[in-house]
C-alpha cells in the first residue's frame, strides 16, 4: 500500500463512523417530528435547518482550515455532534429540534471542510480522483448502514435510541482523529484567504459551473432521497421505520461500489463525462419514484438512484483541480456552502410543495421540479473546463 493511501484510510474511517451515525436518524424523521405536530413543510424544516447550519459555517471554516490545525476543528466538531444529538433525544417540541439539526448541520460543516483540506493537501490531481473515491465511499457507506440501522433500532427499542447510538459513534471517532492520519502544512498562516481570493473563487466561472451541478445532485439527495422518498414510503405506501430504513439503504448499496471505479477511471478520462451522466439519470430515476406503485417498484428505483449517485464521486476532485493551490481551504468552504444551499433549499422545497399539492396521496409535481434542475445543470456543466481530461491528452500528444 502506497504512502498516500495509508494516509486516506483512517481518516475514511472516521468517515464511515460519522456518516453512518448522521444517516442513523433520516428515516425516524417523519415519525418523530409528526410526533410534535409537524406537518409536510415542517418535516422539510427538520430535514433542511440541517443544511442551514452546514451553510452558516462553511466559509468560515474554509478560512479556518488554512489557520488551524485540522485535528483541532474535527474534535470541536465531534463534540458538537455529541451535544446535538444528546438535544435532539430530549426535544419535546419542534423549536428544540430545530436548534439541535441546526447545530449538527454546523458540526458536519466543521469537520467535512477540514477533511477536504487535508485529502486535498495529501493527494496529486492524477490520482485525486481514486484516494477521494476512498473516502466518499466511506460517506455511501455509512448512508448505506446508517438508514437500515436506524429504522431497526427504532422499531426495536424506540425513535431516541436512534439519537444515542449517533452520540457513540461520535466518541469512537475521537481517538483516530487524534492518533491515526498525517496532517499536512496548511496551517500557521502560510496561506490566507482574503477578500481579493474569495472574490477570485466567486467570478471563476468553472468552478461556479461545478457548483451549480453538485448543487442539484444534493437537492436531489436531500429534497427527495430524505425527504420526499420517507415522505411517499410512509404515506402511500403505508411501510414501517425498519422497512423505510432498508428501502433508503439501497440507494447506497449500488452507489458504494461504483465510487472508487468512478474516481480511478476520472483520473484517466476526466471528471466531466461522469458528472453529465450522473445528472441525466438521475432526473429520470427522480421522475419515475414519484409515480412508483409499490414498495418493489420504489426499491428497484433507489438502487437505480445509487447507480446514479456513484457516478459523483469524482465531483469533489474535479473542484479541487480547478482550485488555485493557495486558495483551497476557501474553496473547500465555497464548494460546501453551495451544496449545503441545495441541502437546505431541497428539504424545505419539496416538503412544502407535497403539503401544498397532495390530496389523499403524495404527488409528483415537487419531484418533477427538482428533474427540470437536473436537467438544466447538465447542460451549464457540460461548458465547464475538465483538467483531468486536458492533462491526458498532454500526456497522450
Amino acid at each position: 500500500m502506497d504512502r498516500e493511501t495509508r494516509w486516506i484510510i483512517p481518516l475514511a474511517v472516521v468517515y464511515l463512523l460519522l456518516f453512518t451515525g448522521r444517516s442513523l436518524i433520516i428515516p425516524i424523521i417523519p415519525p418523530f417530528t409528526r410526533g410534535m405536530g409537524a406537518s409536510e413543510a415542517l418535516i422539510g424544516v427538520a430535514v433542511g435547518v440541517f443544511g442551514l447550519g452546514r451553510l452558516f459555517f462553511d466559509l468560515p471554516t474554509g478560512a479556518m482550515a488554512q489557520r488551524y490545525p485540522a485535528r483541532r476543528i474535527m474534535f470541536f466538531s465531534l463534540a458538537l455532534v455529541i451535544v446535538a444529538s444528546l438535544l435532539a433525544s430530549s426535544a419535546k417540541e419542534l423549536s428544540v429540534l430545530f436548534v439541535a439539526r441546526f447545530i449538527e448541520g454546523a458540526s458536519v460543516s466543521l469537520f467535512l471542510i477540514s477533511g477536504l483540506t487535508i485529502i486535498a493537501g495529501l493527494t496529486k490531481t492524477g490520482r485525486r480522483g481514486k484516494l477521494m473515491s476512498i473516502t466518499t465511499g466511506m460517506v455511501e457507506m455509512g448512508n448505506l448502514l446508517g438508514p437500515a440501522i436506524g429504522g431497526l433500532v427504532a422499531e426495536a427499542y424506540g425513535l431516541v435510541y436512534t439519537f444515542y447510538l449517533y452520540v457513540l459513534l461520535a466518541v469512537f471517532c475521537i481517538p483516530f482523529v487524534f492518533f491515526s492520519f498525517r496532517e499536512p502544512s496548511l496551517t500557521g498562516g502560510q496561506v490566507r484567504l482574503d477578500l481579493k481570493a474569495l472574490r477570485r473563487l466567486i467570478l471563476n466561472r468553472d468552478l461556479l459551473k461545478v457548483n451549480l451541478a453538485t448543487f442539484a445532485l444534493f437537492l436531489a439527495r436531500f429534497g427527495i432521497l430524505y425527504t420526499g422518498i420517507p415522505l411517499i414510503a410512509y404515506d402511500n405506501l403505508g411501510l414501517s421505520e425498519g422497512a423505510v430504513g432498508g428501502m433508503l439503504a439501497t440507494a447506497s448499496l449500488t452507489s458504494f461500489p461504483l465510487l472508487y471505479a468512478a474516481g480511478y477511471l476520472s483520473d484517466r478520462f476526466g471528471r466531466k463525462p461522469f458528472m453529465i451522466t450522473a445528472l441525466l439519470s438521475l432526473s429520470l430515476v427522480v421522475a419515475f419514484v414519484a409515480r412508483a406503485p409499490d414498495a418493489g417498484t420504489m426499491t428497484v428505483l433507489l438502487l437505480l438512484f445509487g447507480v446514479s449517485s456513484g457516478l459523483v464521486g469524482p465531483t469533489a476532485a474535479w473542484f479541487i483541480d480547478l482550485a488555485p493551490p493557495e486558495v483551497r481551504g476557501g474553496a473547500m468552504g465555497m464548494y460546501r456552502f453551495f451544496n449545503d444551499v441545495a441541502v437546505t433549499l431541497g428539504p424545505i422545497m419539496v416538503g412544502g410543495l407535497i403539503g401544498v399539492t397532495r390530496g389523499d396521496r403524495i404527488e409528483p409535481l415537487p419531484f418533477d421540479v427538482v428533474v427540470v434542475v437536473l436537467l438544466v445543470m447538465a447542460v451549464v456543466v457540460s461548458r465547464a473546463r475538465d483538467p483531468a481530461s486536458e492533462a491526458r491528452r498532454s500526456n497522450k500528444s
